[in-house]
C-alpha cells in the first residue's frame, strides 16, 4: 500500500525558482494553472497544503491570494488569506478592469448621481440606460407589441 502524504511531506518535494522565489510542486498544473496534490488521501491544491504545513488555516469563506500572481506557486511568503472581494480587486481579471473605470463606454462619468447598480452588482450609466430604454421603446417590434396588447402611448 502506498504511503499517504501529509502536509509537511509536500514541503520536501517542492522546487524553488531562483529568479522569482516561487515554490512549485512537481506536477502539471490544471486548466486554471493551479497544482493539485494529495494530503492524507484527499485532493488539495498545493498552495493550501503548504499553508497547512506551516500552520496557517484558511477559514471557511476566505481564500488564498497569490501575491506573486503565479497560480502554481506554493511559497507561504507569496500567499495571503483574504476575502473573495479582496482577491478579485487584486487580480488581473475583468472584474478589476471594470472596477477601475471612471467613465462608461460613451464617456459619461460614473458618479453617485449617474450610476445604477443592477441586481447582479454591476454598474450601469443612468444616461446610457435611459437612452437604451428610449431606443427600445421606439423600435418597430416594441410598437407592434404595444398595439397587439391594446396599449397606446409610452410605457
Amino acid at each position: 500500500m502506498r504511503k499517504r502524504n501529509t502536509a509537511t511531506d509536500i514541503l520536501q518535494v517542492v522546487t524553488q525558482d531562483d529568479s522569482s522565489q516561487c515554490w512549485v510542486y512537481p506536477r502539471k498544473p490544471n486548466h486554471d494553472g493551479y497544482v493539485m496534490c494529495y494530503v492524507d488521501g484527499r485532493p488539495m491544491m498545493s498552495h493550501r497544503a503548504t499553508l497547512l504545513a506551516v500552520g496557517v488555516a484558511v477559514p471557511k469563506g476566505l481564500e488564498v491570494d497569490h501575491l506573486c500572481r503565479n497560480r502554481a506557486c506554493c511559497n507561504p511568503q507569496h500567499l495571503e488569506v483574504v476575502t473573495h472581494a479582496e482577491n478579485m480587486r487584486r487580480g488581473n481579471g475583468m472584474d478589476r478592469v471594470h472596477a477601475a473605470k471612471t467613465h462608461c463606454c460613451r464617456g459619461h462619468e460614473f458618479s453617485n448621481e449617474n450610476t445604477y447598480i443592477n441586481p447582479q452588482g454591476y454598474r450601469q450609466c443612468k444616461q446610457c440606460r435611459r437612452m437604451t430604454d428610449r431606443l427600445r421603446d421606439r423600435s418597430p417590434q416594441r410598437k407592434q407589441a404595444k398595439r397587439k396588447n391594446g396599449r397606446t402611448g409610452t410605457l
